[in-house]
């Protein structure tokens, strides 16, 4: 035990936290693409759904596109971060964009999951579906997301000093304001329609998503040719973290619609 923390000590890691960002990065990478591939299968599986009898598939498609293009670029951003020769800030910003892009990506997918369900009228896995997304996934998600803001921004500092900085402190306030926002604000529907009223519907909600995603892509691609030394500044994260909120707010509220749609009654 005495030679292995004598070991890490002298610097066989290269972090702190002994952790590997390119190793994390190709994972991740897998997976999106996974996740791509399953998406796509499950895109021309939707496409041959009559409108007529579903009149609601095309919304669900295009939460099905989006979330295409995002695993899409989610992969190929892992890819890049996957990459690096070292372990540095540059390599931390790459893989927070990428995880960005992922995470986006799942928002995306969940909520065409729980809109299927209620298209083929099956509202009790509908409400199931979008509760467990608004409860369980939109937490899991923004929490793991603020947890890579802080580590990338205090790549290089031990675990007391990162989270004694902006960013903590900035993502736990917009933790609060997700959670209260998902335990009182979305479920008022005068809030909740002047909260949406630039994105009423889920087709500008993508649309909204998608240009997150192509902000943390050419952030990504500006950052590959910078210095490996280079660290995004703490506004940046703050930021693109706030971009996020606003994301999961949205995503939260289209569940909550789910949620509470009255039961359709099969003819």
């Amino acid at each position: 035990m005495t030679a292995m923390a004598s070991t890490i000590q002298h610097g066989e890691c290269e972090l702190l936290h002994c952790f590997s960002l390119t190793i994390s990065a190709e994972r991740l990478g897998e997976f999106a693409g996974i996740l791509t591939a399953l998406t796509f299968a499950g895109m021309i599986f939707l496409a041959d759904r009559r409108p007529d009898k579903h009149p609601r598939i095309e919304d669900t498609l295009i939460m099905f596109v989006a979330a295409f293009i995002s695993l899409a670029v989610a992969t190929y951003l892992f890819t890049g971060a996957a990459a690096e020769e070292v372990q540095s800030f540059r390599a931390a910003f790459e893989s927070f964009c990428a995880s960005m892009a992922l995470s986006i990506a799942l928002q995306l997918l969940l909520l065409g999951i729980a809109q299927l369900m209620r298209d083929h009228e099956f509202p009790g896995v509908a409400r199931f579906a979008a509760g467990v997304g608004k409860w369980v996934a939109a937490l899991i998600i923004f929490g793991f997301m603020s947890l890579t803001a802080i580590s990338a921004a205090g790549l290089m500092k031990p675990t007391s000093q990162e989270f004694d900085s902006a960013v903590a402190i900035g993502v736990a306030v917009f933790a609060v304001t997700l959670i209260v926002w998902m335990l009182f604000l979305s479920t008022l529907p005068r809030l909740r329609n002047r909260f949406r009223e630039g994105w009423p519907g889920p087709t500008r909600w993508a649309k909204f998503c998608l240009i997150i995603i192509s902000i943390v892509s050419v952030l990504t691609a500006i950052w590959a040719e910078r210095s490996a030394s280079t660290s995004m500044a703490e506004a940046g994260y703050l930021a693109l973290m706030a971009l996020l909120l606003l994301a999961t707010m949205g995503y939260a509220g289209q569940l909550t619609d789910i949620q509470r749609e009255p039961t359709i009654k099969r003819r």
